[in-house]
């Protein structure tokens, strides 16, 4: 599905009436604190969009609008500026000003005609697989295929994506730009995500089904330095089957069951739910909220064992999407792809703060805003995978998975196959009066991008060479 500019102008489910307000109140704790408004500077760049003239003109026309120079430049110069320029892991106010420092053509070309998708990611598309080995006296199954989405915390390197430099991340405590991953149950974390599950693996492959595993891949388990944060599912209980375990040292919780009246069988009902966890600690406890499509399900105060607090882990942190990354206790046997998930997955996010129920609940059916490297709006924001990047049958380009955040943590996808990415939308499929909304898809190479930018050439170099008032053609180039 496509999207319009004006999609920016609508919110969601929204019915408070605000008026005779500066720009300033939408930032404060009554109006924007908990997410309604990104920043000042947003809702500026915002209202400018909305008030901008748009003259009438089909640009599907070349002799509407190329008089002097030539269409199929324009066309071309067009399609490179949006994949190449188009902010698609930036704050919404970032994405605000690219808008508006757009032309005519260009917004026309993006609104009407360029490729936009939608996509999720599937684990075991083709069945979980055999066995390696035997099951380990913690639960985990090796499959004789792996499959899981690698990914570092950072903080990186300039990097280059798509042909476009990407800054090296910022570093900054006070704002939150350390490492991407950071877990830090002072200030919170949250994991969140869309999960549908047809059915759970046999429990002679495995019992546990990692969905992120978050470790030190320097330290050993025990280790002062050590880190961890992993959220599963266990089949082996008639309770919930959701797991969770965060750990500085040998302190922390672990293996802690999550969730009240939720089965086996609510779970893998073959339906999209969003889930979501916060981390924190009240009191002396662990603090473990959960939420299930937008609304509070259960909240659990933990007893921290092995010590009196959760201290911030500051170590380099890695990540896995759909498997373990390690083993899980000192005399374990798991390895990096125990615990394969089976299911597939949807806007993957982890943030570096507890996020409040009304921020999940406004945008567990939406999308966030981003630039956590360039705009201090969002640096709270660790990781964002949307998987909308469309599918180009290019295995280097779709086994990487984008990271939306701005701070360019992308995963790679090992044992990554064709029916692996699919460009359907959990949000789309949950609610069908709801939507999500694409993105553009940012590869030239894409089929899509590439076919259209040739055909949009073709119709720009005809009318070229039948337009006898091009100064394009004159002086050094022959009509």
């Amino acid at each position: 599905m496509g999207y319009d500019i004006k999609d920016f102008f609508k919110e969601k489910k929204v019915t408070k009436v605000v008026s005779n307000k500066s720009l300033e109140d939408f930032t404060t704790s009554t109006f924007g604190a908990d997410g309604d408004i990104e920043s000042v500077e947003y809702l500026d760049a915002r209202i400018k969009n909305y008030n901008r003239y748009i003259p009438p003109i089909d640009f599907d026309k070349p002799e509407k609008f190329a008089r002097f120079g030539s269409a199929q430049k324009y066309y071309e110069d067009s399609i490179d500026r949006i994949a190449n320029t188009y902010p698609y892991d930036g704050s919404l106010k970032e994405k605000e000003e690219w808008f508006l420092a757009c032309s005519y053509l260009d917004l026309y070309v993006f609104n009407k005609k360029y490729p936009k998708s939608t996509g999720y990611v599937n684990f075991s598309p083709s069945g979980w697989g055999t066995l390696a080995g035997s099951i380990s006296t913690n639960n985990y199954g090796t499959p004789s295929k792996k499959e899981y989405i690698y990914f570092h915390g950072g903080p990186h390197i300039k990097q280059v994506v798509n042909d476009r430099t990407h800054p090296a991340n910022k570093y900054d405590e006070s704002n939150l730009r350390e490492t991407n991953l950071k877990i830090d149950p002072a200030n919170g974390n949250t994991v969140e995500f869309w999960l549908r599950k047809d059915s759970f693996t046999s429990s002679t492959k495995t019992k546990k089904e990692v969905i992120l595993d978050v470790w030190t891949p320097n330290h050993e388990i025990g280790n002062d330095s050590y880190g961890r944060l992993i959220v599963e599912l266990d089949q082996t209980t008639a309770a919930s089957p959701f797991r969770v375990s965060m750990l500085s040292g040998s302190t922390g919780i672990t293996n802690q069951a999550i969730g009240e009246g939720i089965t086996n069988s609510s779970v893998a009902d073959g339906k999209w739910h969003h889930y979501a966890f916060t981390f924190g600690l009240e009191n002396g406890s662990a603090l473990v909220e959960f939420y299930i499509d937008g609304s509070l399900n259960s909240k659990a105060k933990i007893d921290i064992s092995g010590g009196s607090t959760i201290k911030p882990v500051t170590s380099i942190l890695v990540a896995n999407l759909g498997a373990l990354g390690m083993k899980t206790t000192s005399d374990g046997t798991e390895v990096i792809g125990s615990g394969k998930l089976a299911g597939s997955l949807d806007e993957f996010r982890y943030w570096k703060s507890r996020r409040t129920g009304k921020q999940i609940g406004r945008y567990y059916n939406d999308s966030v805003g981003a630039g956590s490297n360039s705009d201090n709006s969002n640096t709270d924001l660790g990781i964002y995978f949307k998987f909308n990047e469309g599918i180009t049958n290019i295995e280097s380009l779709d086994s990487t998975i984008l990271d939306y955040s701005g701070r360019v943590s992308n995963g790679n996808f090992y044992g990554y196959t064709t029916s692996a990415r699919n460009t359907g939308s959990a949000i789309s499929e949950f609610d069908s009066s709801d939507f999500e909304r694409s993105d553009p898809i940012i590869y030239l190479d894409h089929p899509r991008v590439a076919n259209l930018r040739l055909a949009l050439a073709a119709t720009g170099s005809s009318h070229d060479y039948q337009n006898n008032s091009a100064l394009f053609y004159s002086d050094n180039h022959e009509k």
